[in-house]
């Protein structure tokens, strides 16, 4: 297991987002929050060293730019969840 992952900082309302985009893509069945909860969870976790891991520098420029102090924000975990929306809806 990836050491980020367990010191990552997804919260909670990041799972919640995304379960319930993934339960209104199946229609909304009733009885399986938790369901939804874990999946929605592991699918967090499956992904998140995409937004964590820092980007490689490809210009001389971008050492010179200040650096960003930590991995992963919202908006990396939302345009994520968009981007699996788009994809489902295909």
């Amino acid at each position: 297991m990836n050491p980020n992952i367990s010191s990552a900082k997804f919260n909670q309302d990041d799972i919640a987002r995304l379960a319930y985009l993934n339960w209104q893509k199946d229609g909304g069945p009733q009885g399986r929050d938790m369901a939804y909860w874990l999946e929605a969870e592991t699918q967090i976790k499956a992904t998140w060293h995409l937004v964590a891991a820092p980007a490689p520098e490809t210009k001389p420029e971008a050492s010179r730019q200040k650096k960003s102090k930590g991995g992963a924000t919202a908006s990396n975990l939302n345009t994520l969840v968009a981007q699996k929306l788009a994809r489902s809806r295909n």
